[in-house]
């Protein structure tokens, strides 16, 4: 009995198993074609630059046979992030390199590039592997630890951070060293330059203080100070070798840098004008003007003016630009000012956006692939790299970093 319902059961299952196979014969309306085998699998001939390029913002060209001229249709990857396809031919791709750059490493090798065409059911793969570099890699060797509060450089690029612990000095191409270089009498440095021989000079407060580069650990104390508790926001040298010194309530004073110093006899101060607006945020002497940003007082948005620097005052204020042109502005404001030898403005702001770049009379990003707010200071090297420091936020770790600008810097007074 037991057998024969086995054998019955058995004939069942055959029968269904017949019946499936029959209805898959007679499905017209199956996806799968047998003779389709897809559009002319894609080949990758070269790719300029060869060997490498910037990670973020580079464009790569990618010659081959067989892409879609729809630039839609062509997904280009480097290992697997895919870049964004700028222009198409069935020859041809312009493909910007997605950024890829992360944790501020200086660059990426053994990429592998491959490209896929919607049709095609195969991929071209690069035969040699591709090495991407980044434009603005974390510089110094600085931590979480570290509390970055302002930045500046000689002509050789030797960099001077100021923290917590004190100065540190960072040689081309090198890391901090376990102990500070220099000692400050305060903490909370906001602001910083090189000036003449060498000295440092930096602000805190209402007073600004120097350290002697052939004695770094034994400050040379007050060297000079303002009747205001108003705090310095930015400095700079104009062409004379005196300091102009913004405070953030609009008191623009002068400091005579060039007249022989005694510590603890402050040196010459003068106050040369006042800007009526609601926060001065940033300054920079170029080209014989005195450059101001700050957020102006009737409309509440961030602006920058500039005024030509007389003999013993400041000439008409003059307006040049106003953030709110940065369709990423909203509420940001420009916190630092500075100018390429080909006389180009750019300036970093404390969110939404770390830099841009004037043109045209409106502000742009700059880099924004690469680069995330807030940015504190910034300052040029001798050569084409740009200096930032950028503090802690939401979505950024405090660190130095160092921006391949592909352009050299306009020369600062005084250093």
């Amino acid at each position: 009995m037991k057998s024969k319902l086995d054998r019955n059961v058995a004939l069942g299952l055959l029968g269904v198993l017949l019946l499936v196979f029959t209805a898959c014969e007679l499905d017209e309306t199956s996806i799968y074609d047998e003779d389709d085998t897809g559009r002319p699998t894609p080949t990758i001939a070269t790719i300029d630059p060869a060997l490498d390029t910037w990670s973020g913002i580079g464009v790569v060209t990618i010659s081959g046979t067989n892409f879609s001229t729809i630039p839609e249709e062509n997904l280009v990857f480097f290992n697997a992030e895919q870049g964004d396809v700028l222009s198409a031919s069935a020859n041809e791709l312009q493909v910007q390199v997605p950024n890829m750059a992360y944790d501020g490493m200086a660059f990426l090798d053994s990429i592998e590039i491959k490209v896929a065409v919607q049709g095609a059911h195969l991929f071209a793969t690069y035969p040699h592997p591709y090495k991407l570099k980044n434009a603005a890699p974390f510089y110094g060797g600085f931590t979480d630890y570290d509390v970055i509060s302002a930045v500046a450089a000689n002509a050789n690029d030797t960099i001077f951070v100021a923290t917590g612990d004190g100065v540190f000095l960072i040689e081309p191409d090198s890391a901090k060293r376990d102990e500070a270089w220099g000692r400050v009498l305060t903490t909370g440095v906001t602001t910083m330059k090189i000036g003449p021989e060498g000295y440092l000079y930096y602000a805190q407060g209402y007073a600004m203080f120097r350290i002697n580069p052939a004695n770094p650990q034994v400050p040379d104390g007050w060297f000079a100070a303002w009747g205001s508790t108003e705090t310095a926001v930015d400095m700079d040298f104009d062409m004379d070798g005196k300091i102009f010194v913004a405070q953030r309530s609009g008191l623009i004073i002068k400091v005579d840098a060039s007249a022989p110093f005694t510590p603890g006899t402050p040196a010459p101060v003068e106050e040369w004008g006042v800007y009526t607006v609601g926060e001065v945020t940033a300054i920079r002497v170029f080209d014989g003007d005195l450059y101001v940003a700050g957020v102006d007082t009737s409309s509440g948005t961030c602006k920058v003016w500039k005024n030509e620097i007389l003999a013993d005052t400041l000439g008409a204020t003059i307006p040049v630009a106003d953030w709110s042109t940065l369709p990423e502005a909203g509420s940001s404001k420009i916190t630092c000012i500075t100018f390429s030898a080909d006389d180009e403005m750019y300036v970093g702001a404390n969110k939404n956006i770390a830099l841009a770049k004037l043109e045209g009379g409106s502000f742009v990003g700059h880099y924004t692939e690469i680069l995330t707010p807030p940015t504190k200071n910034m300052v040029w090297g001798g050569g084409e790299y740009l200096y930032m420091a950028r503090l802690a936020s939401s979505t950024a770790m405090q660190r130095v970093i160092q921006v391949n600008m592909m352009e050299a810097g306009a020369p600062y007074y005084g250093r």
